[in-house]
């Protein structure tokens, strides 16, 4: 399907809107996996405390700080906040990296009854017509060498099991829009762990990567999976 066919998308902001107006209220919010604190950027504009929970304290302290952001360093599995205290419990992809039994029981218990638990990722980058052709050949050749969590995030994580006490909601399309030259993007391809891979595996072949000036739209996906606790 071509991306002029597609539905409108909400940008990353519009989707953190969408997300919060779902909520019981915008007194507490927990952002697991939270890197650099994006995500968590975004919800101190809507939520009254935002916890950015994260195994690397190095990388909470190098990202984005507010007056009602408080960084925790501990692991998802186990969130060290009291129960019933939260209205939202949200990753970006990072939950393939997490213990989802462990996971999902913690947002169970931190979560208000009402509360929102999502967890989001990024799908399979999108191009329109005249880049996709351009690139169709160099994602040929590394798609085999992908992490086998690639198609967790392709799916917005539909095969996993998010066990009971949960009802799901359906979220609108949403994604990541930039305008890219295919300079840019074969730099994007070239930095992947996919295209190290197969660099690797080339002996001594290396990949050919598109080059020129023309450039052309670029969108990745916002999706996963979003559900309310019963």
């Amino acid at each position: 399907m071509d991306l002029q066919q597609h539905p409108a998308r909400l940008s990353p902001d519009g989707l953190i809107d969408w997300i919060s107006a779902l909520c019981p209220s915008t007194a507490v919010a927990i952002d697991c996996g939270a890197g650099l604190c994006d995500v968590s950027a975004m919800l101190t504009a809507r939520f009254d405390a935002v916890q950015a929970v994260d195994i690397s304290l190095r990388t909470l302290k190098a990202g984005f700080a507010a007056s009602n952001l408080f960084k925790v360093t501990a692991d998802a599995a186990d969130l060290p906040v009291r129960s019933g205290c939260s209205d939202l419990v949200i990753s970006m992809q990072s939950l393939h990296f997490f213990d989802l039994p462990c996971h999902t029981a913690q947002a169970r218990r931190v979560l208000k009854p009402g509360g929102i638990f999502a967890a989001l990722c990024y799908g399979d980058l999108e191009l329109k017509p005249p880049l996709r052709r351009t690139f169709a050949n160099l994602r040929a050749t590394i798609g085999p060498f992908w992490e086998t969590e690639k198609r967790l995030t392709d799916c917005g994580y539909r095969t996993l099991d998010f066990g009971d006490g949960f009802t799901e909601v359906a979220q609108p399309p949403a994604g990541l829009k930039r305008k890219m030259s295919v300079r840019e993007i074969s730099t994007y391809f070239a930095r992947s762990s996919a295209a190290r891979a197969a660099t690797a595996m080339a002996t001594g072949r290396p990949l050919r990567y598109p080059s020129g000036t023309s450039s052309g739209w670029a969108i990745w996906p916002i999706h996963g999976r979003v559900f309310r606790k019963l």
